[in-house]
C-alpha cells in the first residue's frame, strides 16, 4: 500500500544535474522555483492540506529578504494550488535548467502531497505507477 507523505522540500535531482553541466556565465545568480498545493482536485476534504500553498507563499518572501538571501523576483517562480499543473512545473524545471549555471544557486521547494512506492521514490503525484518509473526516478514527478 502507497504512502501519502506531506512534503516540504523536494530536490529535481534532473535539473540541478542539468544545470552543473552548463558552463557559467555569470558568478553566483540565484533562482528559485517554488510550489505548494493545498487544493487537490478530486481529493476528500479530510485530505485537503491547509497551509502548503501558504508555506510557499512564506518561502518566497522570505528569500527575497536580506536574510534569505536576498533572490530577485524576476529569479523566483511560484505556482500554487490551481497554477501548480504538471506541465506548469515540467515548464518552469526547464526554465531553471536554461536559466542557471554551475556557480548559481538554486532551490526547488515542494510543499504539498507526495507518494512514496515499494523501492521508496516519493513523487508529488498520487498517479505513480509502473508505466512512469523512469519519470519519477529523473524528475521526482509522475
Amino acid at each position: 500500500m502507497k504512502r501519502i507523505f506531506l512534503l516540504t522540500l523536494l530536490t529535481f535531482s534532473t535539473a540541478l544535474v542539468e544545470v552543473t553541466a552548463q558552463k557559467s556565465t555569470a558568478e553566483g545568480q540565484k533562482y528559485a522555483l517554488i510550489v505548494g498545493i493545498s487544493g487537490y482536485p478530486n481529493f476528500p476534504a479530510e485530505h485537503q492540506l491547509k497551509y502548503a500553498d501558504q508555506d510557499a507563499i512564506q518561502f518566497k518572501n522570505f528569500i527575497q529578504s536580506p536574510e534569505g538571501g536576498a533572490f530577485p523576483a524576476a529569479n523566483i517562480r511560484l505556482l500554487t494550488n490551481a497554477n501548480a499543473t504538471r506541465d506548469r512545473i515540467e515548464g518552469e524545471i526547464e526554465w531553471l535548467s536554461r536559466r542557471a549555471h554551475r556557480d548559481d544557486l538554486v532551490y526547488v521547494f515542494f510543499s504539498g502531497h507526495g507518494m512514496e512506492d515499494e523501492n521508496g521514490i516519493v513523487s508529488y503525484s498520487r498517479r505513480a505507477s509502473k508505466a512512469n518509473d523512469h519519470r519519477i526516478c529523473r524528475t521526482g514527478l509522475s
